[in-house]
């Protein structure tokens, strides 16, 4: 029998914060791009917010709801440091998302990134849509917009198995294990 919500949702805080604590190893992961327009997903649409597209006030709204309030100003500074918002959504609400920065946007990462690469990072899906293919669906259409000369880098957390899981399901491959970078947000 599955565990309550509630008490799923205290157990996955429990060891979010014991890995978080005591495994502090990142997975660094790379994907060429597909160069061909992204498999459908059924009952998932993306749309990307490039840093010049102001993302409209409900899709924020809705994503602050889900993910913090601060998500709007939060939003606009990524925006302003040439960052693209890619929203999944689920009969027309939001519920997840990834966001890109061109690689010549990006100091300091554990690779040299070069104008044509892409960094994904900040992904995200409520919690009630895990499982749906949103993730995925985000996944596809930023890797469908890396540009021919590029390639796509990711990290995450070595026990985040359910980012692990859709990285790899979409085409990253794993490189090496590093030391979390001093502003890494887990």
């Amino acid at each position: 029998m599955p565990l309550p919500r509630s008490l799923a949702d205290v157990l996955w805080a429990v060891r979010f914060r014991f890995n978080n604590q005591f495994r502090r190893r990142l997975t660094v992961l790379k994907c060429e791009p597909p160069g061909e327009a992204p498999a459908a997903t059924p009952g998932v649409s993306v749309v990307g917010y490039g840093p010049d597209d102001a993302a409209p006030a409900d899709v924020l709204g809705a994503l602050a709801v889900r993910f913090g309030d601060d998500f709007a100003a939060v939003q606009q500074a990524e925006a302003a440091d040439g960052a693209t918002l890619w929203v999944g959504s689920i009969d027309g609400e939001p519920q997840g998302f990834a966001r890109t920065r061109p690689g010549d946007r990006v100091s300091g990462w554990h690779e040299p990134l070069g104008p044509a690469d892409r960094l994904i990072y900040a992904m995200a899906t409520r919690r009630a849509s895990r499982g749906r293919g949103v993730s995925t669906a985000v996944l596809r259409t930023a890797l469908a917009a890396v540009p021919a000369a590029g390639a796509a880098w990711a990290d995450t957390m070595v026990w985040n198995a359910p980012a692990l899981a859709v990285l790899r399901r979409v085409g990253f491959v794993d490189l090496y294990e590093a030391d979390p970078l001093p502003d890494h947000p887990d």
